[in-house]
């Protein structure tokens, strides 16, 4: 685990957001996954990628979030060990079959659409996907702490709303192709609007939770003052 951390990135990161403030390195955070959902807004915008390029990055990005999310999983210290056993298992495979499933839809819908988004659209903006996602991992779950409070099966939650984008993108893109297929840039940007407002909460959601779980108190703590007294 630990060489696979260090391969994509979170020790780096770590040290990064230790020499920032807290208020700026959550200022960051989020601003990492504006101009996530940026990229594609404006090549979309611009005309360098289609609606079907759009789908097929999300679908990118989901498989993305579902691994950090086993991640997650797998470092959590919280709960009890057959919870940490099981939870890391169940999230693969559900989240296994949960991508080959939509992978196959996003690929019917992007080749129908089509995709005219080149190898260096695809890199920009799969590279500040990766960059948003890994960053919230090491600053929300191992820098700030939360993986010893928070349960590995919780730890995987918030990549539920976050699969919201794709199926709405396969949702609309495939009514696009049917009821509107000259009005695909407005209908994508549309999506890419709706996804940011999801990246956005979800990463403020989970960030205030998991603070007010640090800032409670442990368990064990009542019984510690009551035996020393």
């Amino acid at each position: 685990m630990n060489v696979l951390l260090r391969l994509i990135g979170v020790p780096i990161l770590e040290a990064l957001v230790a020499r920032l403030p807290r208020p700026l390195a959550r200022t960051l955070g989020i601003t990492l996954a504006v101009c996530s959902n940026l990229l594609p807004f404006v090549a979309l915008a611009t005309r360098q990628i289609t609606l079907g390029d759009v789908v097929l990055v999300y679908w990118i990005e989901s498989v993305v979030i579902f691994g950090w999310s086993v991640i997650r999983a797998l470092t959590s210290r919280a709960g009890s060990r057959d919870l940490r056993r099981f939870a890391p298992l169940f999230a693969s495979v559900f989240f296994g079959i949960w991508s080959l499933v939509m992978g196959v839809w996003a690929a019917v819908i992007a080749g129908s659409m089509g995709l005219t988004g080149g190898v260096v659209q695809y890199v920009v903006i799969v590279g500040a996907i990766l960059l948003s996602t890994t960053y919230s991992l090491a600053y929300q779950w191992f820098f700030r702490g939360q993986r010893d409070v928070v349960s590995p099966i919780m730890a995987v939650v918030p990549a539920i709303p976050r699969c919201l984008p794709l199926m709405a993108g396969t949702l609309v893109g495939a009514m696009t192709m049917t009821l509107l297929p000259d009005d695909q840039v407005r209908a994508g940007l549309a999506l890419i609007a709706f996804r940011t407002v999801v990246d956005v909460a979800t990463q403020v959601v989970v960030d205030i939770l998991g603070e007010r779980r640090l800032a409670a108190p442990s368990p064990a703590a009542p019984r510690v003052a009551a035996q020393a007294s």
